[in-house]
């Protein structure tokens, strides 16, 4: 990690966008479970995968955005509530061009502080800032687990 962002400021001399999204861990969850039953081993790996990995690059890549006090870190989960969104709905879900065309939208936001702290489905920003997903649909992941007409096709 350390030669990784070593090498950014050496070729780029600086970072404007940090990215966390690492999961793997579907396998490892164990709903239904109460905590103190967990798999302990599962639960460490779990928790390696999808915080530490996330803690360690924003460790590394904090830094190249402090020198110039700016820049935007974004952290991906899965949905914007806590609960299990379940998987047979992946046809309404969005495709990595959706999330990364959020991402810009965020990145060229000159307010985009505002948003600090704060979490955001790609179907919301997609209505604020008026992107589509590749094939020109508007997933909206938070309309459909409610069971509303989203703005999907539109």
């Amino acid at each position: 990690m350390v030669r990784l962002f070593a090498r950014v400021k050496r070729e780029q001399r600086r970072l404007d966008v940090l990215v966390n999204d690492v999961w793997g861990g579907d396998a490892l969850v164990q709903w239904g479970v109460p905590f103190w039953k967990l798999d302990m081993k599962k639960a460490k790996t779990m928790l390696r995968r999808a915080v530490w990995s996330h803690t360690l690059t924003s460790r590394h890549g904090v830094p190249l955005m402090l020198e110039r006090e700016a820049g935007l870190i974004v952290e991906i989960t899965d949905g914007d509530f806590l609960g299990w969104r379940g998987n047979p709905h992946f046809a309404e879900s969005e495709t990595p061009w959706y999330v990364g065309r959020a991402v810009a939208a965020l990145a060229a936001d000159p307010n985009v502080r505002a948003k600090s702290g704060k979490v955001f489905g790609s179907w919301t920003l997609a209505r604020e800032y008026g992107f589509t997903d590749r094939d020109g649909r508007r997933p909206d992941w938070g309309s459909h687990m409610k069971g509303e007409p989203g703005l999907a096709g539109t």
